[in-house]
């Protein structure tokens, strides 16, 4: 009977029973050879070339190498399955070894099986195409193969860079080398002569015999660290080039090349020093080194013997000639789609069917769509781009085919059910969106280093994503987190195997922990010493240091360090599910995810921890690779390593050259629709990471009130599926279908998404089923011999026809205009979106709809009127008693009830309050209580309705140049008569508030609150500050009577919380103005400041407990004053733990605004978002203050905070741009703009004047202090008791006394030049108490006392005095106040 080899084809007989007497117990009878072969899916010549070794095999011998077999392949999904089954079922069988004779068939087979799996491999692809004997003279290192390697390494390298920025891209592998390299070799085989010379003993020639397939390999093996592709190249890409950071310092070759080189090195030291764990265990297959090594023994076997295939026929075309043709087929079919007809590249038919109809290109479109169509390309590049079919084993395939479906169906339901907004933004895209759902401009949230600026990000917008990008993160964290638990329970004795083995290399003992057949053949070479890596890895190191540190990367070193550190954790998990199924986990995001959480905002430093943690990884990968096919080909070890040196040097120069080549020649590169389609998508998506993790920070998108904080859940889901998977493979046999399931391959298939889709992946499935089961189990010598070599072909082809239509026809601009290279339109050409955003929808927030209150507007702090006579959308019980009317617009003459018995001149003041008082007096918030709980009250309490009137016509009378009501010329009341109608309006307030302070009701004392606000704002405006002050301390104790009666209530009144918004508020500034006199009394009440919430719901939240932050850094900073430094030390401890808490308590709440930023920014308008910008600036100054409390007297302790005082400069003029830029409501219904000019504010709330005060007396830089002073002259506010104006003049003459005599000539000029240095203010002179004593009546005169310390600790006290009538001021002695506060300081 005549058999073929189905390894190399040849003829043998098979050994079957005859009639001749059997030899040896009549074994051959006892074994069927045919039925041994089909079992172990092995050649007869391979089994029979077993059986003679097995018959050396004693039984013990048997039992122990079955036992060691099951132990370590019991879970590698690569093992035979029917292998492992049937050596469970012999060790089972106690009655074997006890009783052998009877059992003499199972023991045969068992020997056989053994001698199998131990004397070759026990994969069937590995003894396919690997050889399992050496040759150790066989020359390997020889002039002809490092000169032919070098070659192929320039060429590869320039290759790969060039077409990694296309897509799709095209990529030479080290098959298409090894096809390439293979007639050069011969040529000079024939050519070349043998002449040589004689070093170290050993001969080198150029021409040393026959091209042998070591040598054939070795150049491979150069060309393989060709196409690996520095790293750098991304990080280049997107500093260089103005479309992304624009940072040009990185320009130079010499900073290029010093990161390409840290990079490679570090990733081929990883990889030597990882050998142990990637390389010489055998169920390392490395699938992709199987097709470089098919291509090699088939190139160097010159018999070519017929095998039997499909269609029952028998096929003689040698491997080469097959290569030669299909190279040939696919080298002009490649035409078509690339450049002739490319709608066949993406057969986008389906769509072309209604272009416009969004569902269907939205799920069928495989350009701008997920791609879900039957038939959607004709382009092998294509349908090879997430999986090589003909390579890897088809249940990864098949498994990732899972996962890229799954991905699919998640990203419609985000999509459908408008998850996270995306339904507002295109299906599958990896760009980064802003909250109008345009592009992310990421110039505008940038410094000019390329770092995040806090004020530039909170003006423009969070960052959002596409429903594929938040799918693919998900799957990226998953895949994380299942690749460590997989190592763990399926490789756990294999990582520990290979770390015992390393141990025992440092300690230069022998180890015999790898005993299959390659690496005994393996250990008749040198091996190289760890130190030689650690001599790389080390290089590597400082190339990366210098790099860093030697340009302006604004960069620590230590991305370096802990980016290395990263690498060494994930190196053998990845490398481990790389090597087994030829499927790289790329940890990437893991690597973003890290470096942007450890410096957040610095883009660059994120990328350069990606660069050294997770590139140096894939590196390591790509050269564990390479070493894996010299184990394979027995390549000594030296010669390896002196191969791959010199090519990563090599490479890393003509990749760089090339990538400088691209960035400067290549027109529009990197752009959308870049006409040669060098779109990068990889540099988009990498540049994507960078801002998204690297500018923005982790923490913001995915951290505590991130926008996608849930994503984070995918972590303990990815880490606890291989656990369930492990749990129930465990129960079923190893050939069960459950058994072929791979957690981490079906994970890795969702990450396949953004901008891809499932596309590039559905084609790899039917050509991936045909090769590894169809053909591979019907025909295992046909696929032996011609399914690598197809790969190859294939990706030779592509490659090469791709180079040759860019060079020769694309670049040079010629095009094949027609329809099948533009055939897409509508949604297919321009991406579509499922929602719109209506015209301004983006500017306002939209009610939501939700019961018992609208979430927007909770979350906003909005009074929310969408629900009609509910109100509020709050419920009945939460109603505020006191507001009798609900309406969602001011009220006019018409409607407004209390009305009907004023005069017109009443009215008009009416109208002025609504549209000119009321929308200046809540400053920069919303504030309800104007804008509801006085205008509705209003209608029904007539001492609230004159209140306002008398308000309204002090305000009309304080504004200058104020816009004109137009009124019938009888009816205009005179100017002069306005003070005198405020206080006609005030005398009839008085008079209807009489009976209200006879009831001491609740209701009661909420009317007298209103009132008395409203006169302590008439009373600020009018700048009478006595009775300001008067009328404002009798509504502290209202308010505190009032929180007193109400503490009972579980519940409250919402009216109450309207009210503890309003006054408190009066109560800082007070302390903010003079601390020194004021004494507050209603701010201590636990309900006014209520504990610092984790989360905030509403600005008001924010502001208010950023209030009570305030009042404790000024108490501690009166603690600190009054404690001297004979105090007890108990006393000075106790004050140094307050300060710390109250750190604390700061840093608390800056990241919870953070977060409520982030949550609210979309659901305001832009005038409701400039409340949010004062916040932050009185945030640091409450750090400030905190910071300097306990250092009474050290004015030079403020020289620390230099940055802090720029950055409230910095901030508040930001906050006063935004405001004017705003547009505000129309001041009356009856006006026109040519009626209004500039109106001084008058604002009841808190603002920017005390904090641009602080800084101009304590800031003593005079460029910032200045800045300061121009910003409070420039705003003309007055903000309670805080006048704009009047807190310049103060703050200018404290300027004055400090500076004088000290600075020369006009600072004011000076200070603009860039060589103009001023010296540092020294102590003395500073001032270190100021004394503010406001004037009782309009105009009134400023006194001003100030105290300074002396050398040797005397204090210096004097006194100033404003003239407001002639604008200038005097020197006077003390007043009373002062001289009894200097007293009783002493």
């Amino acid at each position: 009977m005549v058999s073929i080899n189905e390894k190399t084809g040849d003829t043998i007989d098979a050994v079957t029973p005859v009639s001749e007497a059997p030899q040896r117990d009549s074994f051959d009878e006892k074994v069927s050879i045919d039925e041994v072969a089909r079992q172990l899916n092995a050649t007869p010549e391979e089994v029979l070339e077993a059986r003679e070794l097995s018959r050396a095999l004693s039984l013990e011998e048997v039992k122990e190498s079955a036992e060691r077999l099951v132990n370590q392949h019991g879970l590698d999904p690569n093992f035979p399955a029917g292998a492992l089954e049937r050596l469970k079922e012999f060790l089972a069988n106690d009655d074997a070894f006890t009783n052998p004779d009877s059992h003499s068939r199972e023991i045969s087979e068992a020997k056989i099986e053994v001698a199998l799996l131990t004397n070759n491999s026990p994969y069937a692809e590995v003894r396919a195409v690997v050889d399992p004997h050496d040759d150790p003279s066989m020359p390997v290192a020889t002039i002809r193969a490092w000169t032919i390697g070098l070659f192929f390494v320039v060429f590869i390298a320039f290759i790969n860079q060039l077409f990694s920025v296309r897509q799709p891209s095209i990529t030479l592998r080290a098959e298409v080398v090894q096809l390439l390299a293979y007639p050069v070799g011969k040529a000079a085989e024939k050519w070349l002569p043998d002449i040589g010379f004689t070093l170290f003993g050993i001969r080198h020639s150029l021409n040393p015999g026959p091209f042998n397939k070591k040598e054939h390999m070795l150049i491979s093996i150069m060309a393989s660290v060709g196409k690996t592709l520095p790293s750098s190249k991304y990080i280049i890409f997107t500093q260089w080039m103005d479309r992304y950071f624009g940072q040009k310092y990185a320009k130079p070759f010499s900073y290029q090349i010093l990161l390409a080189l840290s990079t490679n090195l570090m990733g081929f030291g990883l990889a030597g020093l990882c050998r142990r764990f990637l390389v010489y265990p055998s169920f390392c297959l490395w699938p992709a080194s199987l097709v470089t090594i098919a291509l090699n023994s088939s190139l160097h076997n010159e018999a070519n013997h017929p095998v039997p295939g499909p269609f029952k026929k028998i096929y003689n075309m040698s491997r080469y000639r097959f290569f030669m043709a299909a190279f040939g087929a696919m080298f002009v079919w490649f035409w078509f789609p690339d450049y002739i007809f490319g709608a066949l590249s993406l057969f986008n038919w389906i769509a072309w069917i209604a272009p416009n109809n969004f569902t269907l290109a939205a799920i069928t479109g495989v350009n701008k769509g997920l791609g879900f169509n039957p038939i959607p390309t004709f382009d092998w590049n294509v349908a090879t781009h997430v999986v090589q079919p003909l390579v890897v084993p088809f249940r990864v395939t098949l498994n990732t085919f899972i996962g890229v479906f799954l991905g699919g169906i998640t990203i419609i339901g985000l999509y459908w059910t408008n998850a996270y907004n995306t339904a507002y933004l295109p299906i599958n895209s990896n760009l980064m969106y802003n909250h109008f759902g345009g592009s992310y401009n990421v110039s505008k949230i940038l410094d000019g280093r390329g770092w995040l600026d806090e004020a530039k990000y909170q003006t423009y917008s969070p960052v959002y994503l596409a429903a594929s990008s938040i799918t693919m993160y998900y799957y990226f964290f998953a895949v994380y987190a299942a690749t460590v638990s997989y190592a763990i329970l399926y490789h756990r004795h294999d990582i520990a195997l290979g770390f015992r083995s390393l141990w025992c290399s440092f300690r230069k003992e022998a180890s015999s922990d790898f005993k299959d057949v390659h690496t005994r053949l393996m250990s008749n070479y040198s091996e190289v010493p760890e130190w030689w890596y650690l001599i790389l890895n080390l290089a590597a190191i400082a190339f990366g240091v210098a790099a860093v540190a030697a340009w302006s990367t604004e960069t620590s070193v230590g991305v370096v360090f802990f980016g290395i550190a990263l690498a060494l954790v994930f190196v053998i998990p990845t490398g481990i599910i790389f090597a087994t199924t030829g499927m790289e986990v790329e940890f990437n995001v893991l690597a973003e995810f890290i470096g942007g959480a450890w410096e957040p905002g610095n883009a660059l430093a994120m990328n350069f921890f990606k660069c050294f943690g997770y590139v140096t990884t894939a590196h390591a990968l790509d050269f564990a690779n390479d070493l894996k096919l010299a184990h394979y080909l027995k390549i000594p070890q030296r010669h390896t390593f002196a191969a791959q040196v010199v090519a990563v040097f090599v490479s890393a120069f003509v990749c760089t050259g090339v990538m400088n080549f691209q960035i400067s020649n290549i027109p529009d590169l990197c752009s959308t629709n870049q006409k040669d389609r060098f779109t990068c998508p990889g540099v988009n998506t990498y540049f994507t990471a960078a801002v998204l993790f690297g500018s923005l920070g982790a923490k913001k998108v995915f951290g505590s009130g991130g926008i996608y904080t849930a994503l984070l859940s995918a972590f303990p889901v990815g880490f606890a599926l291989p656990f369930i998977f492990y749990y129930f493979q465990r129960k079923f046999p190893r050939t069960h279908w459950f058994a072929k399931i791979h957690p981490v391959m079906i994970l890795s298939g969702g990450i396949s998404w953004s901008p891809y889709n499932i596309a590039y992946m559905w084609p790899a499935v039917l050509p991936g089923w045909l090769s590894m089961v169809y053909l591979r189990q019907r025909y295992l010598a046909f696929w032996s011999k011609y399914n690598y070599v197809l790969s190859a072909a294939f990706s030779t082809a592509i490659a090469i026809a791709g180079v040759i239509i860019f060079f020769a026809v694309s670049y040079h601009g010629f095009e094949i205009n027609w329809w099948g290279n533009d055939s897409e339109s509508g949604c297919e050409s321009t991406a579509c979106t499922l929602l719109k955003l209506p015209k301004g929808e983006a500017r306002r927030a939209k009610c939501d709809e939700a019961r018992p209150a609208c979430r927007r507007c909770s979350i906003t702090g909005k009074v929310c009127d969408g629900y009609g006579g509910e109100g509020g959308g709050g419920s009945a019980a939460r109603r505020p008693s006191l507001l009798l009317m609900q309406t969602s617009s001011p009220p006019r003459c018409d409607t407004h009830a209390g009305l009907a018995g004023l005069s017109s001149t009443g009215r008009l003041h009416f109208e002025w309050f609504v549209n000119r008082t009321m929308s200046q007096l809540p400053g920069v918030f919303n504030s309800p209580f104007w804008k509801t709980m006085v205008l509705q009250s209003s209608s029904t309490e007539p001492a609230i309705l004159y209140a306002i009137l008398a308000l309204s016509a002090a305000h009309e009378t304080a504004s200058t140049e104020t816009c004109i009501i137009k009124r019938e010329p009888s009816s205009s009341p005179p100017t002069d008569s306005q003070e005198h109608l405020s206080l006609q309006y005030y005398n009839k307030s008085i008079y209807y508030l009489q009976k209200h302070l006879r009831i001491p009701s609740t209701e009661s004392i909420r009317i007298v609150l209103v009132v008395c606000t409203v006169y302590v704002c008439l009373e600020f405006m009018e700048r009478r500050y006595k009775r300001g002050f008067v009328h404002f301390k009798h509504s502290l104790h209202l308010l505190e009577s009032l929180l007193k009666s109400a503490a009972p209530s579980s519940s409250g009144d919402p009216v109450d919380e309207w009210f503890v918004d309003v006054i408190p508020r009066l109560d800082i500034q007070a302390t903010l103005l003079t601390n020194e006199f004021y004494q507050g009394s209603g701010t201590k009440h636990s309900s006014i400041w209520p504990p610092l919430p984790q989360l905030f719901q509403s600005i008001r939240d924010a502001s208010q407990s950023l209030d009570g932050l305030l009042v404790r850094a000024y108490q501690l900073q009166k603690d600190g004053a009054a404690t001297g430094p004979a105090e007890d030390a108990a006393d000075i401890f106790e004050l140094l733990a307050t300060q710390q808490t109250l750190r604390n308590d700061l840093e608390s709440w800056i990241q919870a605004f953070d977060v409520f930023k982030a949550r609210t920014w979309n659901f305001v308008t832009d005038r409701e978002r400039i409340a949010y910008g004062p916040l932050p600036i009185y945030h640091t100054m409450a750090y400030v203050i905190t910071n300097t409390s306990l250092n009474p007297g050290n004015e030079l302790i403020f020289d620390l905070y230099t940055s802090h005082f720029a950055s409230v400069v910095s901030s508040a003029r930001s906050t006063l741009d935004a405001a004017s830029s705003t547009s505000l409501p129309t001041p009356a219904a009856d006006s026109s703009p040519e009626d209004c000019k500039h109106q001084t504010e008058h604002a009841f709330e808190t603002g920017l004047v005390p904090p641009l005060f602080f800084t101009a007396v304590k800031c003593r830089v005079p460029r910032i202090r200045r800045q300061s002073l121009e910003l409070l002259l420039a705003s003309q506010r007055q903000e309670g008791i805080w006048d704009a104006v009047l807190s310049a003049r103060i703050a200018k003459e404290v300027m004055i006394l400090e500076e004088r005599g000290l600075y020369e000539g006009d600072i004011d000029e000076k200070r603009e030049s860039p060589d103009f240095v001023i010296p540092i203010l020294p102590g003395p002179p500073r001032i270190h108490k100021l004394w503010i004593e406001l004037p009782e009546e309009p105009p009134g005169d400023i006194l001003l006392s100030i105290q300074r310390i002396l050398p040797g600790g005397k204090r210096e006290t004097l006194a100033r005095k404003f003239h407001a009538e002639n604008g200038f001021w005097t020197s006077i002695p003390l007043t009373l106040r002062v001289a009894k506060a200097t007293e009783l300081a002493k």
